[in-house]
C-alpha cells in the first residue's frame, strides 16, 4: 500500500513523499519522494536515488531506505493538468523500478540493498517494468482521457503495440556500438589513445552506414563517467528483463500472488546473491534470450537459445573465460540487430 505523507517539510512545492506499507502485514517498508516537474538549477533528466538504504543495525534495529524519484515532465497549468506522453509514461515506469528495488530490500547490509547489485543486472528490474506500459490490460488502467476519464481505446493501443518494433533492429545496434565504445575505451592501451578514431573504428564495424567526418559523439556521451565500462549492461540487462517479465506474464499480469513472488525472489534480495542466481530461482529454469528475440519482433524457431552467462558460474564477465562470451555474446547481438534491420527494409 502506498500512502502520501503530508506533514514532512519538503526541499520544493513541487515534491511529494510517499509512505510504502506491507498490507498483509502491516509493516511500514520505506518512503519515497517524487519531483516531477523542471525548474531552474534542477537535475534535467530522469533518475532514481536511494538516499537512505535498508540495514539492520547491531542492537537489531532496522533501518528504513528512503528513496527520490526525479523527472522532468509537463507542469500543469491553471487551465490544463499535467499530461504525460507514453514515453515519458515508460519512462517513469523505468524509475519506479529502480525505486521499488530500493523500498522492497531486505538486505541487512547497506552496502548489499537495494540496487547495490551487478552493474549488468541493475537496469533489468527497471527496464522489465517498462513492459508495463506496453500491456493492453494495464495501460487501461491510468492511461485516461483527462477530460472524460474515457480509457484509451483498443485501436490507439494496438496501433502503438504495432509500431514497438520499428527501427528495432537500428536501435539495437545502436546500443552495441554504445556499448562497444565504452569497453573500448576502458581497455588498457598503449600510448595515447585518439578517442574520435576508436569511436569512427567502432562505428563503421558494428553500424549499417559510415560514421560522419568531423563528428565527436563520445564528448557527449554522459555514461562514460558513471558507468564507465559497463554501458553494456543496458542490453545484458534487458535479456534478463524480457525473460522475467514473460515469466510474469505467465503467472498474470495482475495477480498480486506473481507481484510477491517477484519481490521474494528478486526485488528484496539486493546484492546479496548473484543476480545469475536469482534470476535462475525466479524463472524455475536457465536464463533465455527468446523473450528479447521475441520483444525485437522476430520469431524464434527450435531450441532456446541460452545466454553467454550461462556456461560459466557466477558472474560471466568477471570469470576467466567472461571475456570470451562477452565477445560472443556482441556478435551475436550484433548479428540480431541486421536480421531485424534487414527485416525492417525488406518490408519496406
Amino acid at each position: 500500500m502506498i500512502a502520501e505523507e503530508r506533514g514532512t517539510p519538503l526541499w520544493h512545492d513541487d515534491v511529494r513523499l510517499f509512505e510504502v506499507w506491507d498490507t498483509n502485514s502491516g509493516k511500514q517498508l520505506g518512503e519515497f519522494y517524487i519531483d516531477l516537474h523542471p525548474r531552474d538549477n534542477k537535475y534535467s533528466h530522469a533518475a532514481q536515488w536511494g538516499l537512505v538504504q535498508h540495514k539492520i543495525w547491531a542492537d537489531g534495529t532496522e533501518q528504513l531506505p528512503i528513496a527520490a524519484l526525479v523527472c522532468n515532465f509537463t507542469k500543469p497549468t491553471a487551465d490544463k493538468p499535467s499530461l504525460m506522453t507514453h514515453d515519458e509514461a515508460e519512462t517513469f515506469f523505468h524509475e519506479f523500478g529502480h525505486c521499488l528495488h530500493t523500498i522492497l530490500s531486505e538486505a541487512e547490509i547497506a552496502g548489499f540493498a537495494g540496487t547495490s547489485v551487478e552493474r549488468d543486472f541493475v537496469e533489468a528490474p527497471s527496464q522489465m517494468f517498462e513492459e508495463w506500459v506496453w500491456t493492453p490490460e494495464t495501460l487501461k488502467l491510468f492511461a485516461r482521457h483527462y477530460e472524460t476519464n474515457e480509457p484509451m481505446p483498443d485501436e490507439l493501443i494496438n496501433g502503438m503495440i504495432a509500431a514497438k518494433n520499428l527501427q528495432s533492429g537500428i536501435k539495437t545496434e545502436g546500443q552495441i556500438f554504445l556499448g562497444m565504445v565504452d569497453q573500448a575505451y576502458h581497455t588498457d592501451q598503449d600510448g595515447v589513445v585518439d578517442t574520435t578514431q576508436v569511436a569512427y573504428d567502432v562505428h563503421d564495424m558494428t553500424r549499417m552506414y559510415p560514421h560522419t567526418p568531423g563528428s565527436h559523439f563520445q564528448s557527449s556521451f554522459g555514461h562514460l563517467t558513471g558507468y564507465q565500462a559497463g554501458y553494456y549492461g543496458y542490453l545484458w540487462s534487458l535479456v534478463y528483463a524480457q525473460d522475467m517479465f514473460q515469466r510474469f506474464q505467465e503467472l498474470g499480469m495482475l495477480n498480486p500472488e506473481a507481484g510477491a513472488y517477484y519481490r521474494d525472489k528478486i526485488l528484496s534480495k539486493g546484492g546479496t546473491q548473484d543476480s545469475l542466481d536469482l534470476v535462475r530461482d525466479y524463472l524455475g529454469r536457465e536464463p533465455s534470450m527468446d523473450a528479447f528475440l521475441e520483444s525485437l519482433g522476430l520469431e524464434v524457431e527450435g531450441g532456446s537459445a541460452t545466454l553467454p552467462g550461462d556456461a560459466v558460474e557466477g558472474n560471466p564477465e568477471q570469470s576467466e573465460s567472461g571475456l570470451e562470451w562477452f565477445r560472443l555474446f556482441w556478435i551475436s547481438l550484433n548479428s540480431i540487430a541486421w536480421q531485424c534491420c534487414w527485416r525492417f527494409s525488406k518490408s519496406n
